[in-house]
C-alpha cells in the first residue's frame, strides 16, 4: 500500500502531555499469581483427584441390556454429586475413581419402567469418569503436584516464579499497548492529514476482506448476519474507521523513522528470521523491526517511568 500518496504533516511526538495510565503493583501481581496457581490446581484435580463424597463428577454412560445397546439411557456428559440422596446407590461406585477410570453399574429396572424392553431387567452401565470437580476437601499444592502440572519445574516455587514472569510480561504488554494508543491519539490530534481517496479505497477494500476472513475463521455465529448482509452500516463504518486508524498509525511510524533516521542492519533481519517470524520476506521483516524500534522510542520519550516489556511487540 502506497502510504506516501496521503498528505500528512505530523505534530509533536516527544515529551507529550499525557494523562497517567494505571500500572500494576506488586500486590496486584501477588494476587494474580495466587489466583493462577489455584486455577492450575483445580484443573489438575479434575483429571487426577479420586472422587469422594461431596465431589461433583462428569461421566459417560453406555447402557447395555441383554447384549443390546440402549441409546435412550446413554449419556456422554452426565453430571452428578457423589452421595446425592436422590441418586441410586450404584452411582456411589465412582468413589476412588479419577478421570479416565472406568466402572460398571448394574441397575435393575422395575416392571413399570417407561421403556418396555428393559422392564424387570438388569441394565449394565459401562461408565467412564471425565472429570472430578472437587468440593469435598481443601486441596493443598505440593512440589509433586507442581511437577505433574509442569514437568519442567523442580517444585511449587519454580512454578509460581514462572507464572509471575508470564503474568508480568502479559500485563506489561497490555500497558505498553494502551500507552502507545494514547500517544498515537495525541500525536494525531495535533497533526494535519488528508487521505488520497484512491489509496484509501484500496486499503478499505483490504480491511473489509481481512475482517470477513477473520469472522469466517472465528466461527462466531453472532457475526454471521454482518458477514452476509450488504447493508450493515455498523460493520462498514467500523471497517472504515479501522482503515483510517491503520493508515494514520502507519504514517506516524514512517514519519518518525524518517525524521530520526531509524533503520535496521542485515544482522538484525537475520536474527529475526531465526525466531520463526510470520513475515513473508526480508523487506517486511525490516519494516516490522523499524516499527518496533519507533514504538519503543515513543514509550521512552513520553513515559519516563513505568513498565515496558523487554520483549515488547507492536500489533
Amino acid at each position: 500500500m502506497n502510504f506516501a500518496m496521503h498528505k500528512f504533516l505530523m505534530g509533536p511526538y516527544k515529551e507529550l502531555n499525557l494523562k497517567p495510565l494505571p500500572e500494576f503493583t506488586e500486590d496486584d501481581l501477588n494476587r494474580a499469581v495466587i489466583e493462577s496457581t489455584l486455577k492450575l490446581l483445580n484443573e489438575w484435580s479434575k483429571k487426577n483427584k479420586p472422587a469422594e463424597f461431596g465431589d461433583e463428577v462428569i461421566i459417560t454412560l453406555n447402557p447395555v441390556c441383554d447384549g443390546i445397546f440402549v441409546p435412550e439411557l446413554a449419556n456422554s456428559n452426565f453430571k452428578y454429586t457423589v452421595g446425592d440422596p436422590s441418586m441410586l446407590e450404584q452411582f456411589k461406585q465412582v468413589i476412588h475413581c479419577k478421570a479416565g477410570d472406568p466402572f460398571k453399574m448394574d441397575i435393575l429396572f422395575p416392571e413399570s419402567a417407561p421403556l418396555q424392553r428393559i422392564r424387570g431387567k438388569t441394565v449394565t452401565f459401562d461408565a467412564e469418569v471425565l472429570e472430578v470437580i472437587n468440593h469435598s476437601r481443601q486441596l493443598e499444592f505440593s512440589d509433586e503436584i507442581a511437577k505433574q502440572i509442569d514437568p519442567r519445574v523442580s517444585g511449587m516455587e519454580e512454578l509460581k516464579n514462572n507464572l509471575r514472569s508470564i503474568i508480568t510480561a502479559n500485563w506489561s504488554q497490555v500497558i505498553a499497548e494502551n500507552k502507545l494508543e494514547l500517544i498515537f491519539e495525541t500525536i494525531l490530534a495535533q497533526s494535519e492529514y488528508e487521505f488520497d481517496e484512491e489509496e484509501f479505497q484500496k486499503a478499505y477494500a483490504d480491511t473489509l476482506a481481512e475482517t470477513r476472513q477473520r469472522m469466517i475463521s472465528s466461527e462466531n455465529l453472532t457475526m454471521m448476519s454482518s458477514l452476509l448482509s450488504e447493508d450493515d452500516e455498523y460493520f462498514y463504518e467500523d471497517c472504515r474507521l479501522l482503515t483510517q486508524k491503520t493508515i494514520l498509525r502507519q504514517l506516524v511510524l514512517d514519519e518518525i523513522a524518517r525524521l530520526e533516521a531509524i533503520g535496521v542492519t542485515p544482522d538484525e533481519i537475520q536474527e529475526e528470521k531465526k525466531r520463526h517470524t510470520p513475515f513473508p520476506d526480508e523487506e517486511a521483516i525490516g519494516q516490522h523491526l523499524i516499527e518496533k524500534k519507533v514504538a519503543r522510542l515513543l514509550l521512552e520519550w513520553n513515559y519516563k517511568n513505568g513498565q515496558t516489556p523487554g520483549s515488547f511487540s507492536i500489533h
